[in-house]
């Protein structure tokens, strides 16, 4: 490497003070821990794009991010940069057991005739959303007084994008029941692609918007019966937690479902809720 190339890759180093500004901020904004040891990962993610912007230091960019703010249109692709977007069709399983077998039939009786309208919070590429919508249909199938509508959400608009198109590939379909493949998803006709897509029936009892859980109030929704919002809080402190949890039970009917991740727990008696099950609270 000659030297005018090691004066420009030491130019792209973070340094503390960068990973400071940068963390304080994505933490007021997201909520999102970044201890230091998230350093080396977040200069990884952001370094391509201070290349591709042609910025020579990550002051500069951190710069151009936080003057303009909400009005700067780099702030939503930093966003997608660095946050984390993990899921799978029917990922922890037990709770979509429950949901077919236990939930559906349950909100049938207690609600006859009425919608059942479920939010998937942080719903990332929207494997959660469809899982959901394949189960809903399928109880649907042999219900036909029982409709219901999924609303997916991400801060990432480039998830967003990614689940409103509901098109995903063959790799990652493994753990959908062989019965419900036939039925809801759809090969590419160009079958060197190796793809698949939900099927319309599925897409029509969805929509996605871009929504961050750190926003102050979540006025803008309707109440759910029930909310999904799995492997999420992880990445956020405790306080933060409590915060979204308020106000995801601000939108969450009485008598609603809170479904979080295997990993995450609450205490019921502080958010008067009722432990169903692992990871599964009703809403008193």
């Amino acid at each position: 490497m000659n030297t005018s190339n090691q004066d420009i890759f030491s130019l792209k180093k973070m340094t503390d003070t960068d990973f400071d500004r940068i963390s304080t901020f994505i933490y007021n904004e997201l909520g999102m821990k970044m201890p230091p040891q998230k350093k080396i990962l977040l200069e990884g993610r952001l370094y391509k794009r201070l290349r591709e912007l042609n910025i020579d230091t990550f002051k500069e960019y951190i710069d151009f991010v936080l003057t303009k703010g909400e009005f700067n249109g780099e702030l939503i692709t930093m966003f997608d940069l660095v946050t984390t977007n993990k899921t799978d069709f029917f990922r922890e399983s037990q709770h979509f057991d429950f949901f077919s077998k236990k939930y559906l039939n349950d909100f049938r009786l207690i609600n006859p005739g009425k919608n059942l309208k479920i939010w998937s919070a942080g719903c990332s590429s929207g494997e959660e959303v469809y899982t959901l919508a394949m189960i809903c249909y399928e109880f649907k199938v042999n219900n036909i007084d029982f409709d219901f509508h999924i609303l997916g959400t991400d801060i990432s608009n480039k998830m967003i994008t990614s689940a409103s198109m509901a098109i995903y590939p063959d790799s990652r379909i493994g753990d959908i029941p062989f019965d419900l493949k036939k039925k809801y998803l759809l090969k590419s006709k160009d079958h060197s692609l190796k793809m698949i897509r939900i099927v319309p029936e599925l897409r029509l009892k969805t929509s996605f918007l871009r929504h961050n859980l750190m926003n102050e109030n979540y006025n803008e929704f309707e109440a759910f019966d029930a909310i999904f919002c799995r492997n999420v809080l992880i990445y956020f402190d405790a306080n933060t937690q409590k915060l979204v949890i308020q106000k995801l039970l601000s939108r969450l009917k009485t008598g609603g479902y809170l479904f979080l991740g295997h990993s995450e727990t609450v205490s019921s008696s502080k958010f008067d809720l009722q432990h169903i099950q692992p990871s599964v609270y009703i809403k008193n």
